[in-house]
């Protein structure tokens, strides 16, 4: 797979340091529990159903300013049982910065598809090109 062709990227919150260590461990992705009742998207719905093998994930909490990424990775299979897909991790300390109105999202949301501008103005592509080698 040629992990520098990403053209999707999520953004998946995660619970607690525990659980970052078992998806680091274990190549796994944990789908985290909605933040707001109102969900827009529910992670459940979101594994089930949008995230393909080959979209790339940040795994970030918000701490009001700024979402602070811990891992980053790109899911290499997907199963019958969505609740885990395969994902390659990279360990990945960095901090992204929404704009005001991409804030809500990253306040609000467990999980959410980061558009192609802010994908681009936080280099997504690039860092993602950086950590991960292409396979032929």
């Amino acid at each position: 797979m040629n992990n520098t062709n990403i053209k999707h990227f999520w953004r998946f919150n995660y619970s607690d340091d525990a659980a970052l260590q078992t998806m680091l461990d274990q190549g796994v992705l944990l789908t985290p529990a909605p933040l707001t009742a109102a969900s827009k998207n529910p992670p459940e719905k979101v594994v089930a159903k949008k995230l393909k093998v080959g979209h790339g994930i940040v795994l970030a909490k918000f701490d009001g300013t700024a979402g602070d990424v811990a891992a980053i990775g790109v899911v290499r299979a997907l199963s019958d049982d969505v609740s885990a897909p395969q994902v390659d991790w990279v360990r990945c300390r960095t901090q992204l910065y929404p704009n005001p109105s991409g804030e809500q999202w990253w306040r609000t949301e467990a999980c959410f598809r980061i558009a192609d501008l802010p994908a681009k103005r936080y280099r997504l592509p690039e860092m993602f090109a950086r950590n991960f080698t292409s396979a032929a």
